[in-house]
């Protein structure tokens, strides 16, 4: 969405979403000001999707191996209809790039498939890339789509003009894996959207401090990590854990058996709100963060945030400056560094405000924003 509304205030922006997205109406009210912008709706399924959702739910090897292979099959027998239903609709469209937003890489049915098709128009692809390649915990697996991979890669690399990574080791990795022309946007984030809520840390009767988490229940994110953590820290300290997920019960479990004050505020539609609650964000993923959005978040608050050394989040803290890396999965190393922080409420101040900084010099809506429009330009311009 930033994106769009920064490109809109240059070029006319069709944005084009499948009819079953999940952002579809949050899309329309956000993009009711803007100029020069307007939504287009697909109804395309993904014919292998029903299998391919069955397989992450069973446990067997073999079953699940099997239904991935059929929803494959389905996909493939399907593709010449996709790519005719969407070249009808390019066709009708005026436009002069098509940029396109995948998760991971491959990524998303849809995604490859308007890359082919926009090829076939002689027009410029822009393909932004938010996570990694997929790969299987099965070697066996892995090995079996190694073709499949190899020609997803190579039609990639003739169709799309330019990959856009959102961290540096997201672009490294994509290359390791065999894309090529990938270039780094960092993500950004808006300040303002932090101080338009109150600072409830002032509100407090006494002066405990307040560590927090942001975001899901999950066993990629390291809760379980975090809540180690904290519970070998000797002062006197609060933890606050917003979000949800399948792992809540587990450790509300570890934390009914402490006597610390461990508080589970569960799913929120304003977490900006709790993250005003908090004097020190903790980032403990142990897996698949490929920059960390929390963190810009935490940032914006002025907090001092602790991350663990994976993935792109390196990249976005500066260590012992705007807060602390620790290594994945350490607990005792992040306890260490909570010990620090906890103890010192002018080394939380200060790792604060520079962190506030460093969003403001480096990770700005503007400056992503900005980047953006000297990509496109620079492609309308090479292609005409």
């Amino acid at each position: 969405m930033q994106q769009s509304q920064a490109l809109s205030s240059k070029f006319k922006i069709t944005a084009v979403l499948n009819k079953q997205h999940w952002g579809l109406g949050e899309l329309y009210v956000k993009s009711q000001d803007l100029p020069n912008f307007n939504i287009e709706v697909l109804d395309i399924s993904q014919p292998g999707k029903l299998c391919f959702n069955l397989a992450e739910k069973i446990k067997s090897f073999l079953i699940s191996g099997l239904l991935r292979v059929l929803g494959g099959v389905l996909d493939g027998i399907m593709l010449p209809f996709v790519y005719w239903r969407l070249f009808v609709f390019l066709k009708e469209l005026e436009f002069d790039l098509v940029l396109i937003h995948n998760g991971g890489w491959p990524g998303g049915y849809l995604s490859r498939a308007l890359a082919l098709v926009t090829k076939l128009t002689k027009k410029p692809v822009v393909m932004v890339i938010h996570n990694y390649p997929s790969k299987s915990k099965s070697n066996s697996f892995n090995y079996l789509v190694f073709s499949v991979r190899y020609l997803q890669n190579l039609v990639a690399n003739v169709c799309v003009n330019e990959f856009v990574a959102v961290s540096n080791n997201l672009s490294k990795s994509l290359k390791d894996f065999g894309l090529k022309r990938v270039r780094t946007i960092f993500n950004s984030f808006d300040h303002t959207k932090v101080t338009n809520f109150p600072n409830n840390r002032s509100l407090r009767a006494d002066n405990t401090v307040v560590v927090g988490f942001i975001g899901a229940l999950i066993p990629r994110k390291g809760v379980d990590v975090l809540l180690k953590g904290f519970l070998e820290l000797s002062s006197d300290s609060e933890l606050l854990i917003v979000g949800d997920g399948v792992e809540r019960s587990a450790l509300e479990v570890i934390a009914n058996n402490s006597e610390r004050k461990i508080t589970f505020a569960g799913f929120s539609n304003e977490p900006l709100i709790q993250l005003n609650m908090m004097d020190i964000l903790v980032v403990p993923s142990i897996a698949f963060e490929s920059f960390g959005m929390v963190i810009l978040e935490g940032m914006a608050a002025k907090l001092p945030v602790v991350v663990s050394e994976i993935g792109g989040m390196p990249e976005v803290i500066v260590n012992g400056v705007t807060g602390y890396l620790f290594p994945p999965g350490d607990h005792h190393r992040l306890s260490q560094v909570l010990e620090i922080l906890v103890g010192s409420p002018d080394l939380r101040e200060s790792m604060g405000a520079n962190g506030y900084t460093r969003l403001i010099e480096e990770f700005s809506v503007n400056k992503m924003n900005l980047s953006y429009i000297e990509m496109v330009d620079e492609l309308i311009v090479t292609k005409i």
